[in-house]
């Protein structure tokens, strides 16, 4: 996974670099634009690298496919000017030819982070202005669907933008959390919730027993 790190300035350079490709969105908002994956597929993120034709049209495709995988979240102002990128995609140990381990050069410098992002379960249900949804229902249908979501400012629920979802096929992390009155959430291990007693936001690793999670109004 050894690239140029793509310098991102416009929204048009990443239009270009995500034309035709299923599984990205691009919604458009009156505060400005999120390009974002919502599914994963095999000719979503191909190596960047490319062999064959000229010079400059291999330039061109590998700075096309590097620029593509940054595309997970980038928020643009009305004008396309580039406000906020997350981190760039990256894939496990193992799960493609380029991070083989035997690919892997860890006498480079390099940091090691722990990914805390989390999932829910596909039939966990929220709140929408047209009624409630699973997130099956907001992954397979339209990430452009605002949810029910706790405003730590002001105290109060409000309709918060879906800025973007991705399905995963699997995974072996999986805690359920039941509560006083009975009903049960299904989330990964390291999915955060607000912890009401300890005043901050934990991994569901981390709760307690006798924790207090913060819940939403009926």
């Amino acid at each position: 996974m050894h690239y140029t790190f793509p310098e991102i300035t416009h929204l048009n350079e990443v239009l270009e670099a995500v034309q035709g490709v299923e599984g990205f969105i691009v919604a458009r908002r009156e505060w400005g634009t999120v390009v974002n994956y919502v599914q994963m597929g095999p000719d979503m993120f191909p190596e960047v690298h490319t062999a064959g034709g000229s010079t400059s049209m291999r330039e061109r495709q590998t700075r096309l496919k590097a620029i593509r995988r940054e595309a997970r979240g980038l928020l643009f102002d009305p004008d396309g000017n580039l406000v906020s990128r997350a981190y760039h995609k990256f894939f496990n140990v193992g799960e493609r030819r380029e991070t083989l381990l035997e690919n892997i050069d860890l006498n480079q410098p390099h940091i090691i982070l722990a990914k805390l992002d989390g999932c829910l379960s596909a039939d966990t249900v929220v709140d929408t202005p047209y009624g409630k949804m699973t997130m099956k229902d907001i992954c397979t249908t339209n990430s452009d669907i605002p949810v029910r979501a706790y405003d730590h400012q002001t105290r109060h629920d409000v309709w918060a933008q879906v800025q973007g979802t991705s399905v995963k096929a699997s995974a072996d992390n999986w805690y359920r959390v039941t509560l006083d009155d009975g009903r049960t959430i299904e989330l990964t291990d390291n999915h955060k919730v607000w912890c009401v007693n300890k005043k901050a936001y934990l991994t569901v690793a981390d709760l307690e027993e006798d924790d207090e999670v913060q819940l939403l109004n009926e």
